[in-house]
């Protein structure tokens, strides 16, 4: 066994190195009687060395995602602090070490954590400067501006149409697209919109979350409800333009003015 010196690339950091690599020398003949190494067997300690240095040049640094020194080791993404690689690591783990002490829900960081709790202790420490609106999070308070500014920074790829939230532009582009990627689990029908699934996947589970105050009677959608509400309150909000006849819903109103012999 003797050691060599060579250059090559160090796996963890990408830098070249002057690395010391051990070399297996097969050496054949039998020195005890007094044979010198011919050419054939140079040769074959030659080829040894060669193929001992390319086994170990076949393993460079990994592919980089990002800058910086530290990576993870699981999908190569690298790190300027070695706290963030910790933190992105977690992703890999399911470690979640940051727990609420009301409800004992774990996160894998110390900044979910703080939004979290504001949920029980109803803390809005993010306020509006013009209207003084207040909210949990940094984020709600940067949406809700844009009320007041008017400001539409996301921009649909296929039309001229933006929006103030990214979600709406992501709805939004599914129009233009066809893609729904929010799949029923009991019978596969897909939807756009996450919402909307939550509204069928109750005909199947028959969960209706949405109770009357007062007769108690429950539907599965709020408009449902809305809709019967109108019972007990007498309210008739849909007219008649052309005879003013009232109705609780739309949908009744629209079905007398397709009737009604009265010309708006």
């Amino acid at each position: 066994m003797d050691t060599v010196k060579i250059i090559g690339q160090n796996s963890e950091n990408g830098n070249i190195e002057e690395v010391e690599v051990d070399v297996d020398v097969d050496i054949s003949s039998d020195t005890s009687r007094g044979d010198l190494l011919d050419d054939s067997s140079t040769h074959s300690t030659s080829i040894t060395l060669e193929k001992n240095i390319e086994d170990f040049l076949k393993h460079p640094a990994p592919p980089s995602k990002g800058k910086g020194q530290f990576y993870c080791r699981i999908c190569f993404r690298r790190f300027t602090q070695q706290v963030n690689l910790a933190t992105h690591e977690r992703i890999h783990t399911g470690e979640r070490p940051f727990q609420c002490e009301i409800c004992r829900k774990a996160f894998t960081q110390q900044s979910n954590l703080w939004k979290h709790v504001r949920t029980h202790t109803g803390e809005r420490p993010f306020q509006c400067t013009v209207c003084s609106k207040a909210f949990a999070q940094q984020a709600n308070l940067s949406k809700h501006q844009r009320i007041h500014t008017g400001e539409r920074p996301y921009s649909c790829n296929y039309c001229s149409k933006a929006f103030s939230q990214r979600a709406n532009l992501l709805k939004h582009e599914r129009t233009h697209t066809g893609e729904r990627p929010f799949c029923c689990r009991f019978c596969c029908k897909a939807f756009a919109q996450q919402s909307n699934l939550d509204k069928h996947e109750r005909v199947h589970t028959g969960i209706k979350p949405y109770s009357c105050k007062q007769c108690l009677k429950k539907f599965t959608q709020q408009s449902n409800l809305t809709k019967h509400e109108a019972v007990h309150s007498k309210e008739k909000p849909f007219s008649c333009r052309s005879c003013r006849k009232s109705y609780t819903q739309k949908s009744n109103l629209q079905k007398h003015e397709k009737k009604c012999k009265k010309k708006i």
